[in-house]
Order: structure tokens, then sequence, then C-alpha cells
């Protein structure tokens, strides 16, 4: 999943994207790290916050 990379794009650390959508910092860790799987309305929540796709979230990166 992309999201990391995009939010440091972002310049957000997981508090600030966590607070913006209203889930806590742990669970942004965990979508990140894989141990968790967003659904898709919050997939799409941060997709909004981040100003980006759904589909640029779900990519995998290398």
């Amino acid at each position: 999943m992309a999201l990391k990379p995009i939010r440091e794009l972002k310049n957000l650390t997981q508090q600030e994207l966590a607070e913006r959508v209203g889930i806590s910092n742990s669970t942004i860790s965990s979508i990140e790290t894989g141990y968790r799987k967003p659904s898709y309305d919050l997939l799409v929540a941060l997709a909004r916050e981040l100003n980006c796709t759904v589909d640029d979230l779900i990519k995998e990166t290398a």
C-alpha cells in the first residue's frame, strides 16, 4: 500500500492524518505496515485528505 509515501510527500505525521480522518494514529501505523487493511470508506477519507485517488493508495510500492 502506498499510504506512507503519499502521507510523507504531504508532510503529514501519522498523528496529523489520523486526526483529520477521525481515527487513531495506531490505525494509520497498522495500515502502513500491512497489519491492517482499511475499509473502503476509510480509503475514501484518506484519499480525500491526501488529495489523491483510492487507486493511488492501494498501489503496491516497490
